[in-house]
């Protein structure tokens, strides 16, 4: 069954999942680990997580809604006609993530690959 959500529920759920979850885990370290920290650090500790959690889901919401322009450039290997060896290099970058790749192959001129990083 799915449903929309109005923010209202929205906020509610997500306080409640925020406050549930570190209950939980508060009451294992009590359990297994004989810690406990004062009920007012707690309740401020769950607030700050809350605060962090909306923020996030903010930045994520104003991210989706700004128009991506995607390009794709198809490239294939040709062997060099003057030179023994080729490096070959790619890079991928997801700016929404902040998130940079890159990576290479030393080839012979027969396309062999030699050495990769």
């Amino acid at each position: 069954m799915v449903r929309n959500i109005d923010e209202d529920q929205s906020e509610w759920i997500r306080k409640f999942t925020i406050t549930a979850w570190w209950i939980w885990k508060w009451r294992n370290e009590r359990v297994l680990n004989a810690n406990q920290m004062e009920i007012n650090r707690n309740v401020a500790w769950i607030r700050e997580a809350d605060k962090e959690v909306s923020r996030a889901f903010m930045r994520e919401a104003i991210m989706r809604s700004r128009p991506t322009t995607e390009h794709v450039l198809r490239l294939c290997w040709k062997p060099s006609s003057t030179h023994r060896f080729t490096l070959n290099v790619d890079a991928s970058v997801k700016a929404t993530m902040r998130a940079v790749s890159i990576g290479g192959l030393l080839r012979s001129a027969e396309g062999t690959g030699l050495k990769d990083m």
